[in-house]
């Protein structure tokens, strides 16, 4: 069994991947500080140890599964994400569950050194492409925010109900302040 930063580690790796990240070995040792050779370990240990279908993609700069994959369930907090699901699910409208703190996934793209800086605390590695980077956050409605606070261009690449989103909000702005 892999120690927690491992555990850690590989969690973030899977999830990035699920989520259709494409991570690699540079990422993940720049997002936890790990050296280059322990990234490579940790991407060879779910390959290896844990039986991923990785496979690193040229064109993308990262990995992907080639088959459905499910992390074992030693990798799962004892606050399961199920368990966090099910009792929200199980509350009646209107009760008002509180937000769970899972973070959400996004890939956007950043034009200016200035507006790159203001965004660092999501930000957390590249995403292939010169501008491209993996964000982390989890409050949507903050992050809108930011995004339509930096006022030089950022383009949210995915997911597309963020896109979406974050054009609905600018336009009700517009609208509020049209004469």
């Amino acid at each position: 069994m892999p120690g927690s930063g491992q555990k850690e580690r590989i969690t973030w790796l899977h999830d990035m991947i699920s989520c259709g990240s494409y991570p690699n070995a540079p990422g993940l040792a720049e997002r936890f500080g790990i050296s280059l050779r322990q990234a490579g370990r940790d991407i060879e240990y779910m390959r290896g140890r844990l039986g991923a279908p990785l496979a690193y993609d040229a064109g993308r700069r990262g990995y992907r599964y080639t088959a459905d994959f499910r992390l074992p369930d030693a990798y799962r907090p004892a606050d399961s994400e199920d368990v966090a699901f099910a009792a929200a699910a199980a509350s009646a409208p209107g009760e008002g569950v509180a937000q769970m703190m899972i973070p959400y996934d996004a890939v956007i793209e950043v034009f200016d050194r200035v507006t790159r800086l203001e965004l660092g605390g999501f930000i957390t590695g590249r995403a292939g492409g010169r501008n491209r980077y993996r964000c982390e956050f989890r409050n949507p409605d903050f992050f809108i925010g930011m995004l339509a606070a930096t006022a030089k261009g950022v383009r949210v690449v995915s997911p597309d109900w963020l896109r979406e989103r974050l054009v609905k909000v600018c336009e009700a702005l517009i609208d509020v302040n049209s004469d």
